[in-house]
């Protein structure tokens, strides 16, 4: 992997296995867990693609060695990417957005749902999220405002909005 091509993007935009032959379970999971650490503490640009990775601890196939792959050379070429946080003269204003990819998962149809919030338009995130929906029959939209509300709340008491 040292000397691999860096690539521009986390994963495909369509992340879909069907193959049949089986890989080392062992570095699978050691790789998928660095990624959650990583995802977890400094990078939310590849959340979406390790929690879909994550979902295949148990039954993995090679394809998915081949996404895991990739999302590590996507991180070689975007090493020095960093998350900043300057003083800015705007104030602070919460900005947040959400993302629903309505059931796409064709393995149970249930839906993801993400968040992320920063304290202005041009500022690093301060919290970020990537969730399957719990239940298949939940609607997603009010999923998804419910966890904006309630991120909201906790920021605003934090900062004594």
């Amino acid at each position: 992997m040292c000397s691999c091509k860096p690539r521009a993007l986390p994963s495909e935009q369509k992340l879909e296995f069907g193959s049949e032959i089986h890989c080392d379970p062992r570095r699978y999971r050691e790789a998928v867990g660095s990624l959650v650490y990583a995802m977890t503490c400094t990078r939310p640009d590849i959340c979406w693609v390790v929690s879909r990775l994550s979902q295949f601890l148990s039954s993995l196939l090679q394809e998915h060695w081949t996404a895991v792959k990739h999302v590590l050379t996507y991180l070689k070429g975007t090493l020095y990417y960093e998350l900043c946080y300057r003083k800015c003269d705007d104030g602070l204003t919460l900005v947040g957005y959400s993302d629903a990819d309505w059931a796409s998962s064709a393995d149970d149809r249930r839906s993801t749902s993400e968040y992320c919030f920063s304290l202005n338009k041009a500022g690093s995130l301060i919290s970020w999220k990537s969730r399957k929906s719990q239940r298949w029959r939940c609607h997603l939209a009010r999923l998804s405002t419910l966890h904006c509300r309630q991120l909201y709340r906790r920021v605003c008491t934090s900062l004594n909005c």
